[in-house]
């Protein structure tokens, strides 16, 4: 592994974001933009994860409402 590769920290919050490890994901899509700041893929996995995120939240209020 090559720990200033962005692929390496992309790859690896996708697969956690798969898992469910959000925080551990979003944590390693913020390392890839360390090292490329304007890498689109990132930003648009960050932008997936926040919404799984907030569409975890609203699922969740609507269970507590009930």
């Amino acid at each position: 592994l090559r720990p200033d590769d962005v692929t390496v920290y992309r790859n690896l919050g996708a697969l956690l974001h798969l898992k469910g490890r959000w925080n551990e994901a979003e944590d390693n899509y913020k390392l890839a933009l360390q090292f490329s700041p304007d890498d689109q893929m990132t930003h648009i996995n960050i932008k997936r994860l926040r919404q799984a995120v907030e569409q975890q939240h609203r699922k969740l209020r609507k269970n507590d409402s009930h």
